[in-house]
């Protein structure tokens, strides 16, 4: 009977699908090891590119204080161009900026980054302490507004294929 019992909470609290891409959720996500994540996701890289959802608006990785993505506290700079010109984008809005963990359905542990404009780098922002809290395929989901643009959802997808770091580094 607990045998039972535990399958069916299982099957409920775990499995099922939530709406996001397929590759996101593994069937065996539950059972990757720090250094697994499905081969369609890709490694954080320099100059990585995501197009917004509305199509408004462009994102372009220029840099990354950790590569390969690390666990914590990760620090990126994000050029925005409008898609339709090219033209850098300076005067955005931001609305919820996070990380998240779709296999899991969780964010980086209710920690959001702190953005700022770069100074003399049209169109460049950044985001630091970007919270990845454990290994998988990570979104960073930026919600996000220019009066010219147009608002727009961008959002990268990544995978920490990092091994958890001691707790005492």
């Amino acid at each position: 009977m607990l045998a039972l019992l535990l399958a069916l909470v299982w099957t409920l609290g775990c499995g099922g699908d939530d709406g996001g891409p397929d590759y996101m959720d593994p069937p065996d996500h539950h059972m990757l090891g720090p250094d697994d994540c499905d081969p369609r996701i890709p490694e954080l890289t320099e100059g990585m590119m995501a197009s917004g959802q509305q199509g408004n608006i462009e994102a372009e990785l220029i840099t990354a204080d950790k590569i390969p993505l690390g666990w914590y506290h990760n620090d990126w700079i994000i050029k925005f161009t409008d898609k339709a010109s090219g033209e850098p984008l300076d005067d955005l809005e931001f609305g919820e900026v996070t990380p998240w963990m779709p296999a899991h359905n969780h964010n980086g542990d209710n920690q959001f980054p702190d953005i700022a404009k770069v100074e003399g780098a049209p169109g460049e922002w950044s985001f630091e302490d970007i919270n990845i809290t454990m290994a998988g395929g990570w979104e960073f989901q930026i919600n996000i507004d220019d009066s010219a643009a147009g608002p727009d959802y961008v959002v990268f997808e990544v995978c920490n294929s990092q091994p958890e770091p001691d707790a005492g580094e």
